[in-house]
């Protein structure tokens, strides 16, 4: 994951926050009730100079930092609270509204980011947490949307056609009556938006497919992943013009979790100038291994004592990926595995692999 920082530290004080702010219950963190493969949400950061990857720019002292994260996360749970206004205020890097974007699960540059997504439903916002960059607030996000609109412009607005004309109370009461069709008066999306869309996705029926944060114009993107699987939206405007949203059900990306031992021989790509086994000697080694798992090892015990990979330190978990991310001899051998079960001794241009699907 990449966190796009901004050299924006603010000197100035916190704003001020009412002690007395009621909590809201909903935002609370929750023993979540899935295990998701993808991640996202948006973060609030409060640096400190002394952080192992603090900001430049940061001048507070860890207790000055500690003391405005304190703030801003009572103003985030604040019942009534814009979440998006507190990350303007109070973070030090609000580019993004502090969209971390869309994490396969395993792979979070940031464990404790990780760790805290993994810790609570979507809409619930962390406790203040320590990291490298500093403190940290972390609301979880729904990592993906899918809807289709109608999209209504008028003449001035971004990427208008140069066919359009209507001023923008034309074109707003317009969209009104759009909704008006879709809802009360029961007629299908695509076929308005084949009809009268000015978004070149009314040739698929104003469908956008699945998209993830950040893609989208924030108003846009709040009001589609705010929406159920054949919710309407209010309309919504945009710099593009007023839209009519209806959203559906987001398309689930072909993602596996796996984890591997890996016995290299020399010569194979990246090799350690340390391994000098031949490819008969690696080849029996893995053999071995295979042996002991299959008389009921630990998994991951084997793959810490015995590695050549660097997930070694995660007893040989690779995390979450999808096709077209490991070679294809691996791949192959995955997709033909049930959760739980072990492959036989597979061999890629990096060593020989003993491979377990774990999702």
């Amino acid at each position: 994951m990449r966190l796009t920082l901004a050299l924006l530290l603010s000197l100035v004080a916190a704003p001020c926050f009412a002690e007395d702010a009621e909590v809201d219950p909903a935002r609370l963190p929750t023993k979540p009730a899935d295990s998701p493969d993808e991640i996202s949400g948006s973060v609030i950061i409060v640096s400190y100079k002394g952080a192992p990857k603090a900001l430049p720019k940061a001048l507070r002292t860890k207790e000055e930092a500690k003391a405005r994260a304190d703030e801003a996360l009572k103003a985030a749970r604040a019942k009534g609270s814009d979440y998006y206004e507190v990350v303007a205020k109070y973070s030090d890097d609000p580019r993004g509204r502090g969209s971390v974007g869309v994490i396969p699960v395993g792979q979070c540059g940031l464990p404790p980011l990780e760790e805290a997504l993994l810790g609570m439903e979507i809409g619930q916002v962390s406790d203040v947490f320590d990291c490298d960059l500093g403190y940290l607030i972390v609301m979880r996000l729904a990592p993906k949307a899918a809807v289709s609109h109608v999209l209504i412009a008028f003449k001035g607005a971004e990427r208008a056609g140069a066919n359009v004309a209507r001023t923008k109370d034309e074109a707003r009461e317009l969209a009104a009556k759009v909704r008006e069709r879709v809802t009360t008066g029961g007629e299908d999306l695509a076929k308005v938006a084949a009809e009268v869309s000015d978004c070149p996705s009314k040739a698929k029926g104003g469908d956008l497919g699945t998209f993830g944060r950040g893609m989208m114009d924030p108003r846009f993107e709040d009001a589609a992943f705010a929406l159920k699987p054949g919710e309407i939206s209010a309309v919504i405007e945009s710099p593009f013009g007023f839209h009519v949203i209806k959203g559906a059900k987001p398309e689930i990306a072909v993602r596996w979790r796996a984890s591997h031992i890996l016995i290299r021989w020399k010569g194979t790509t990246r090799c350690p100038p340390g391994v000098t086994r031949s490819k008969d000697e690696a080849r029996k080694l893995a053999e071995d291994l295979l042996r002991q798992l299959e008389e009921g090892a630990d998994f991951a015990k084997l793959a810490t004592g015995n590695r050549d990979c660097p997930s070694k330190a995660k007893g040989g978990d690779l995390g979450v990926f999808g096709p077209g991310q490991m070679v294809p001899a691996f791949e192959a051998a995955l997709k033909g595995l049930e959760v739980g079960k072990l492959s036989g001794i597979v061999e890629t241009e990096f060593g020989w692999h003993v491979i377990k699907r774990t999702k």
